[in-house]
């Protein structure tokens, strides 16, 4: 399992002032009203930021990073990862899983089959679907208990019947 949890990515900035705009990748956007502090890992760096403010814009994040003050501040972090530690991330419900962790879990189906790999997560609104790429393509798992059958978040793997 991951050490750290990724929460978003800064696609852009916003204003003038040091803003980003965040696209978030955890299925509760209002997470973010309890982030103190967070990391960013862009180009091999990780950095602790605290969170001087939180508002939302459609389904996009505004943030603040204490100590980012300009527009010229805010690009250079353009495309990085916001990232919480296990330790403080929200609680889930039973078959409830992280986005990060499904990412690059190995796929079978019900024979024992090798699919490929989760290499995403897509929200539809109803349920998430996991796209799964391998050796026939890409292909599009509904994350329901009808087709998903078992995750195993430490042996990587996910059995599912298609």
């Amino acid at each position: 399992m991951l050490e750290y949890l990724i929460i978003g990515k800064i696609v852009k900035t916003h204003g003038i002032r040091g803003e980003v705009k965040v696209y978030p990748t955890t299925k509760d956007i209002n997470r973010y009203d309890h982030l103190k502090w967070l990391y960013l890992e862009k180009t091999e760096q990780f950095t602790r930021y605290d969170v001087e403010n939180v508002r939302y814009h459609k389904n996009m994040v505004i943030l603040k990073l204490k100590g980012v003050d300009t527009r010229e501040e805010a690009e250079k972090l353009v495309g990085g990862l916001l990232k919480v530690d296990r330790d403080h991330a929200i609680d889930l419900e039973e078959d409830e899983y992280f986005i990060g962790d499904i990412i690059d879990l190995e796929v079978y189906n019900v024979n024992g089959v090798c699919m490929g790999k989760v290499t995403d997560v897509i929200s539809t609104g109803s349920n998430d679907v996991y796209v799964v790429n391998g050796p026939d393509g890409e292909v599009l798992i509904p994350a329901i208990k009808q087709y998903v059958k078992q995750i195993d978040i430490k042996k990587g793997m996910m059995v599912v019947e298609i």
